[in-house]
């Protein structure tokens, strides 16, 4: 959410600018592999 932010700082929670958002996303390790992404967008689009 743009403009938002947490009271609270947790560590699993990276708070970012609208600025830094696209470099983050894309510099940032994936969590899934290729197939996984695959299997739920395949599920999303059922």
């Amino acid at each position: 959410m743009t403009g938002q932010t947490t009271r609270e700082k947790d560590p699993f929670v990276k708070v970012v600018s609208l600025y830094e958002l696209n470099s983050y996303i894309t510099h940032c390790a994936p969590v899934m592999t290729e197939l996984e992404i695959k299997k739920v967008l395949n599920k999303l689009l059922r």
